[in-house]
């Protein structure tokens, strides 16, 4: 993987690699600029497959970010990458018919077009309807075409392997890295002096987005202000909401409502979006508690879709040493241990409760659950 990128639950391979020089590799992202996780994920993958040696090139149908915008968001150097505009009327494989690609990554959210490189890596960040040879026959066609379906969580590899009909012996889980630079970050402020003093603040991250993967910081700012009105140990603590925001009027709107809700809290909720990675970074290093809201508050199976499907930023909140409260169904699970590495909760009073628990903790044993979170994500020295 790139210097930069070292991934998180995936043992490094220690061998002896062959050259990849002067051989090309393409990853694929039709969303390039909501600059959300998976965007940063699609990042990786294009420095990780640089750091091996190919010659790299982020393609798109969509619009093309700046360098500069990539460097503020995500604090991440892609110079040495080419970007490619795909023509709207053609296909990645039509595209690339004549196009010499040993490595392929398809890591756009439902695109089922066909692998055009040697060898090709799905990317599933949730797999969103059934597809078979009998429903979707070029949808599975395309699949099939794959080396790889790498998913970012074992929660979203269930899912793939239930809804897509395709070889399982393609699947595998492969969670979204965190960087070096934000590992000596986390692993500083746990030095010898023990966990690092933090604020009495709550943190979300996350995009201002009502659709499907809505991550219901409405939802958060409500039962925020309702758990401060029920318990005492709340009053003086504030809720930072941070997050980048989609280009469509009902997000926009939906901003806007998280604002007027936050209003009643007198000061005490604070919301700012497209903020840089320093000012997030400052965010987390501050914050006590990272509270999380895809999800909730539905335990059924009907619509999976809406949990959180890895939650790279509740991970990053965890390495510096954020309690996670997270709702109880999700990627996360994947490093969050209930009760020894962050809490969770399945309904509005469970909230509540978690909220209430953590505001009480004193400051010794604030400070044993905030190393054994970041010890679930990380190894610190």
């Amino acid at each position: 993987m790139h210097s930069d990128f070292p991934s998180i639950g995936v043992t490094p391979y220690l061998g002896e690699l062959p050259s990849f020089r002067n051989q090309r590799a393409v990853v694929y992202n039709e969303f390039l600029t909501t600059f959300g996780g998976g965007e940063r994920s699609c990042f990786a993958y294009a420095l990780a497959l640089l750091d091996l040696g190919f010659e790299v090139t982020i393609a798109t149908h969509g619009d093309i970010p700046s360098l500069d915008a990539i460097q503020r968001i995500f604090d991440l150097n892609l110079a040495g990458v080419q970007f490619e505009m795909i023509d709207k009327d053609q296909t990645v494989s039509e595209f690339y018919a004549s196009a010499a690609i040993s490595v392929f990554v398809n890591h756009s959210y439902m695109s089922f077009d066909v692998n055009p490189g040697d060898i090709g890596i799905y990317n599933v960040m949730f797999p969103h309807s059934l597809v078979t040879h009998l429903t979707h026959p070029n949808r599975a066609k395309a699949l099939s075409s794959y080396r790889c379906i790498a998913a970012n969580s074992t929660f979203t590899e269930k899912y793939a392997r239930l809804r897509w009909k395709v070889d399982s012996r393609k699947f595998c889980t492969l969670h979204p890295p965190l960087g070096n630079a934000f590992i000596a970050h986390a692993d500083r402020i746990f030095n010898a002096a023990g966990s690092p003093k933090k604020d009495k603040l709550i943190l979300n991250v996350g995009r201002f987005n009502p659709a499907v993967h809505n991550k219901n910081q409405l939802l958060l700012i409500e039962q925020f202000c309702d758990a401060r009105k029920r318990f005492q140990s709340l009053h003086d603590w504030k809720f930072l909401l941070l997050g980048n925001v989609n280009r469509d009027r009902a997000s926009r709107e939906y901003l806007q409502r998280c604002k007027q809700a936050a209003e009643v809290a007198g000061g005490a909720v604070e919301i700012q979006a497209d903020v840089s990675f320093q000012y997030l970074n400052a965010a987390q290093s501050r914050a006590r508690v990272y509270l999380h809201g895809a999800g909730a508050f539905d335990l059924s199976d009907e619509r999976p879709e809406t949990c959180e499907h890895f939650g790279l930023s509740i991970v990053e909140a965890m390495a510096l040493g954020c309690i996670p409260v997270v709702f109880a169904r999700g990627g996360v699970f994947d490093f969050l241990k209930p009760g020894e590495s962050g809490l969770t909760y399945t309904s509005p009073d469970e909230l509540c409760e978690c909220l209430k628990l953590l505001s009480a903790l004193d400051d010794t044993k604030l400070a044993t659950f905030q190393r054994r979170v970041a010890e679930a994500v990380l190894p610190l020295s």
